[in-house]
C-alpha cells in the first residue's frame, strides 16, 4: 500500500475514534464534524492511491466524484455519503440553533466507518489505474 495513502487511513481511523469519543459523550455536533473529517481523510486516501491530490475540500470532493466513482472504482452511495457529512457538519458546527441528534450522530458515525472499511479494501485490492 502505499506509504501516503496508509497515512490518510490512519488519520480517518483516528477521526473516527474521535468522533465515537464525542458522540459517548453526547457532544453529536462535534461527532458529526470528526465523522465528516474520517471520510474526507479516506477521500483522500483513496485519490493518493489513483495519484490523485489535493487539499481543499471542495476539489477532494470534485476529484472523488470524477476520478472515483465515475470511473467505477468505488460505489457512487460513497460519495454521496461525503457530500451528506458535509452538509450534517455545516448545520451541526455553524447552525446557530440547529439541533443536532443522537441518530444523526450515529448515522454519520456508521457511515465513515464503512466508508474507510471500502476505502481500505479498494486501496489494498491493488493499485488504481489513474486517470
Amino acid at each position: 500500500m502505499n506509504e501516503e495513502a496508509a497515512a490518510y487511513l490512519v488519520k480517518a481511523e483516528a477521526a473516527l475514534e474521535d468522533a465515537r469519543v464525542l458522540a459517548g459523550a453526547e457532544r453529536h455536533p462535534a461527532a458529526i464534524g470528526r465523522a465528516y473529517y474520517a471520510m474526507l481523510h479516506a477521500a483522500q486516501a483513496l485519490l493518493v492511491a489513483a495519484d490523485v491530490r489535493f487539499r481543499k475540500h471542495a476539489a477532494v470532493h470534485a476529484a472523488f466524484g470524477r476520478e472515483l466513482t465515475r470511473r467505477g472504482i468505488i460505489d457512487p452511495m460513497y460519495h454521496q455519503w461525503l457530500i451528506d457529512a458535509l452538509a450534517a457538519r455545516q448545520v451541526a458546527e455553524y447552525g446557530l440553533f440547529a439541533t443536532v441528534t443522537a441518530e444523526q450522530s450515529e448515522e454519520t458515525l456508521r457511515r465513515a466507518a464503512e466508508f474507510i472499511v471500502a476505502a481500505g479494501r479498494i486501496i489494498a485490492a491493488g493499485p488504481i489505474p489513474p486517470p
